[in-house]
């Protein structure tokens, strides 16, 4: 395989950086490549949301020039979360993908964000974040048969009334004793079963559609991070960014890329709050759960591999810039 790319949402280099001593195999691909905390995309002072992000990544353009004006797509159940509605029709012939199939690679694209309902390519497609049509989550069609189920349900953290606080209670240290270090470890648990899905399902895939390049994407430390950041020992987060390298490194071992690029669209810290007497502060999402996350502007890029020059910590890099790296290692 030529590329191997993981888009892992929220993934933040701060966090990385930080409990570096923890993440083995991070930063055995820090040493031996190129890492980085790259720069957010953003208009007027603001950081655009995933969804514009991962588009820009995809087309390699600013929000401005691939949606319709770069309008935040947060809506959820819309049927403009798909890259059909939201990218210019001019400038479709710029997705990495379709640059790269004109160039004779095949192209694996697997739980990619915006991709729902598929579309057709020299590889194959699935996807099903943000859900649309249920019909059309596959392409080819008969891939179907390959997509193993997710047994672990995305669930919910549990809200105020669930633990027991009151709305005026959250920003207080006995909601943090009833959040507990580990509030919503179960989501983690769910990641988990999907990577290994995911894992299960492309290795059958390929065995009848092979490809050069391959893009695997995850939501989850989105949020896994919104939700843990209220632990000063990092708990969660730290078992959650274990097994994500995990899983990266069995892709990476069982398909010997010549090539690897692992990044995210932003990263993730405490919500800051002076009414606590600590770091960061709590906040409720109606109906939601207890947030003590929010996105931040540390988004992380690590590539290593016999096409990449670049070596030790990198600046001034974003997810457009990677769009273009992908087109220059695939010349």
């Amino acid at each position: 395989m030529k590329l191997m790319i993981f888009g892992l949402d929220a993934a933040a280099m701060n966090f990385i950086k930080k409990r570096i001593d923890k993440l083995d195999y991070f930063k055995e691909w820090m040493d031996k490549g190129a890492y980085g905390t790259m720069e957010p995309i953003k208009k007027d002072g603001h950081m655009y949301d995933s969804m514009n992000l991962w588009a820009s990544f995809y087309t390699g353009l600013h929000p401005i020039e691939h949606t319709l004006g770069g309008i935040p797509m947060r809506v959820w159940n819309n049927e403009n979360f798909s890259l059909s509605k939201i990218l210019k029709p001019e400038v479709k012939n710029k997705l990495f993908w379709n640059i790269l199939n004109k160039r004779g690679y095949k192209v694996g694209l697997f739980d990619g964000i915006l991709m729902n309902p598929v579309f057709k390519i020299d590889g194959f497609v699935h996807s099903a974040f943000p859900l649309i049509d249920g019909s059309k989550a596959n392409y080819p069609e008969n891939i179907t048969k390959h997509i193993e189920s997710t047994i672990v349900p995305w669930g919910k953290p549990r809200n105020c009334e669930e633990i027991g606080v009151k709305f005026e209670e959250i920003n207080t240290e006995s909601t943090l004793k009833k959040m507990t270090p580990h509030y919503w470890y179960n989501y983690l648990l769910c990641r988990y079963a999907t990577w290994l899905r995911g894992y299960n399902s492309i290795i059958n895939i390929i065995k009848e559609i092979p490809v050069d390049v391959l893009f695997y994407f995850d939501i989850g430390l989105d949020g896994i991070g919104h939700t843990h950041q209220h632990d000063p020992n990092d708990k969660v987060l730290i078992h959650a960014y274990q097994t994500y390298e995990m899983f990266i490194k069995k892709f990476i071992d069982k398909f010997k890329p010549d090539n690897v690029i692992i990044c995210s669209d932003h990263g993730m810290d405490k919500v800051k709050n002076p009414k606590l007497d600590i770091d960061f502060g709590l906040k409720a999402a109606e109906k939601e759960g207890i947030i003590s996350g929010n996105h931040s502007e540390d988004a992380m890029l690590i590539m290593f591999g016999k096409d990449i020059k670049e070596k030790g910590e990198l600046k001034d890099w974003d997810l457009i810039k990677i769009h273009n790296k992908i087109l220059e290692v695939c010349g």
